[in-house]
This record gives structure tokens, C-alpha cells and sequence, in this order.
């Protein structure tokens, strides 16, 4: 059986839209499975939306107190009870056949983790500046029509990612300290896991035909978003560091350093060299994340 996660929060016209896109899909008659709701504390009323949903669809709901997208997921899987467990974020849209795909490319790969594309669906047009960098930063997956093995989940994102649920609970799950919380923007928990079950020997699987479309606002297009977004991405390198001695750590800081100092003189060129609106944020949005990452690094080597 199939156990589709979603964890919410704050969300719920979105959540009922990707919803009633979910619950129209065919093959939901002839391939077991169990739509899995997390709220991670919601204020709004995304307990009527799931109300309503409640006679139409087979529906568990639970309420996880404890803030944090991987507290929240961690939770789906102690509660799932089929043997795959497939995250969907409360923002997508599934394309009509997504859990029919899924099952097929489970069936035939035996893979312990498959990643589907995400195409990005905008509320309005995009800026010009929004090049690739920025797509994959909105979760963007596109790693070409064909189905594939994958080395590692670098570029593969919860919003559309299916587990054999032994493995990913012997990897640990996901960790708590990385994912969003609230309104931070820290993220790389998917990355870590599946990195865990690579090492254990473990087979992940890029599907393009496992398709969902991920709704995009405006708030979300707005340069301060992508500013966020950067320093969220260094602080959760840092705290994905593990464990590490004082010489270990003295090089890491050495390298963020080293990071820091290349990505400053590429937006000083950038910025002096006028050039395209795109690079110059590519820069910047290098610039955050090495300054976030080697500050993160600096306050661990000064602590005692």
C-alpha cells in the first residue's frame, strides 16, 4: 500500500485545491492506499477543508504540535501504514495519473527512492531574472524525459518523493534540526536522508513521469523571498555538518572562508561589470549562502 503524506500548515484554500486535484484521480480505485494529513499547527481554517474532504477520500488526519516540516513528516511515517510512503507537498497539483506512475516505476525498478518532476506554475508572469538557479530554488525538478538511477537525491525535493518506508526508517528519518520551521526557510533534509540510504546501499530513481505541478505566488517571485531563501540554504549546510573534531572543524572554516572570498569578488565583478539582472543575483545569492555558512562554521569552532 501506498501512504501519500502531506504535512500543512496555515495553508488551506491552496491545501483544498491540491486536494480535490488528488482525490480526482482514476487510479485511485484499483491501487491500495491512504491519503496521510499532517497539521503542523495550523491557525486558519484548514480543519473544515479537510472536513469536507473527510466522506469523499480514504483520510487519516493528525495534528503534530511539536513546528517543523520534519517533525511533521517524521510523524506521517510513524502513522503510515503502508510499506510505501509518498510526500506531496500542500502546494502541488498532481498530474491525473501521478499515483498510477508511481506505482509502476516502484514495480519496476525495486527502487528505495523515486523523485518525480516538478513543474513550477506561476500566479503571474515571472520576473526576467528568474533563471535556472532560482527554478531549482522554487523546487524545480527536471532531470531530462527518461527514467534513471541516480548516484545521490542532490536536486530531488520533498515535494514530490516516494520511500520504501524500511528504508527510510533506517536511515533515521528525516532531521529535525534541518526543513522549514515556521516562516525560516531552512531546507536539505530530503538530501540527507537519501544520502543515508545511498550509503546503506540503498537505490534512488529519477520518474519524469510521475509529474506534479508546484503552485507559485507572487510573494514567492519577490527578491527578498530568494534573499531568505540563500541564507536558509548556508545555515543548513552548517547544521547538516555532523559531527566533527576541532581540526575537522578549523578545515570546514577554512573552506567556508575560502567560499566566502570568491563568491565576494564574483558580485564585486558582477556589480562593477554591469552584468545581467540574472548573474548579478546568482552572485548575491552565492555571496549569502557562503556568508551564512561560514558564520554558522565560526560560532561552532568558538564555541567551548
Amino acid at each position: 500500500m501506498i501512504s501519500v503524506i502531506v504535512c500543512t500548515y496555515n495553508r488551506a484554500d491552496v491545501l483544498a485545491r491540491m486536494l480535490d486535484r488528488f482525490v480526482a484521480q482514476p487510479g485511485l480505485a484499483r491501487i491500495p492506499y491512504e491519503l496521510i494529513v499532517v497539521d503542523n499547527n495550523s491557525t486558519d481554517h484548514t480543519r473544515r477543508v479537510l472536513e469536507r474532504l473527510e466522506s469523499r477520500v480514504r483520510l487519516r488526519v493528525f495534528l503534530e504540535t511539536r513546528q517543523g516540516l520534519s517533525h511533521a513528516r517524521n510523524r506521517g511515517v510513524a502513522e503510515a501504514r503502508g510499506d510505501i510512503v509518498a510526500f506531496l507537498d500542500d502546494d502541488v497539483l498532481v498530474q491525473t495519473d501521478w499515483i498510477e506512475r508511481l506505482d509502476d516505476c516502484l514495480a519496476a525498478t525495486g527502487a528505495d527512492v523515486v523523485g518525480g518532476r516538478a513543474g513550477l506554475l506561476f500566479d503571474r508572469t515571472p520576473p526576467p531574472w528568474l533563471g535556472p538557479h532560482f527554478r531549482r530554488a522554487l523546487s524545480e525538478v527536471d532531470l531530462g524525459p527518461q527514467r534513471r538511477e541516480l548516484e545521490s537525491g542532490r536536486r530531488l525535493y520533498g515535494l514530490n518523493l516516494a520511500f520504501r518506508k524500511a528504508a527510510l526508517v533506517a536511515a533515521g528519518g528525516f532531521d529535525t534540526s534541518l526543513g522549514r520551521t515556521g516562516a525560516a526557510l531552512l531546507a536539505g533534509e530530503e538530501t540527507v536522508v537519501i544520502a543515508r540510504i545511498v550509503e546503506s546501499g540503498g537505490r534512488v530513481v529519477y520518474d519524469p513521469f510521475t509529474r506534479v505541478g508546484h503552485l507559485i505566488d507572487r510573494q514567492r517571485l519577490a527578491w527578498k523571498y530568494f534573499e531568505r531563501q540563500s541564507w536558509g540554504a548556508g545555515l543548513s549546510a552548517g547544521l547538516a555538518d555532523g559531527p566533527s573534531t576541532r581540526l575537522e572543524q578549523l578545515r570546514r572554516v577554512r573552506e567556508s572562508l575560502a567560499l566566502l572570498a570568491i563568491a565576494a569578488i564574483r558580485l564585486v565583478c558582477a556589480t562593477a561589470r554591469g552584468h545581467s539582472a540574472y548573474e548579478w543575483r546568482l552572485s548575491k545569492s552565492r555571496f549569502l549562502r557562503s556568508s551564512a555558512l561560514s558564520l554558522m562554521r565560526l560560532k561552532r569552532l568558538a564555541s567551548p
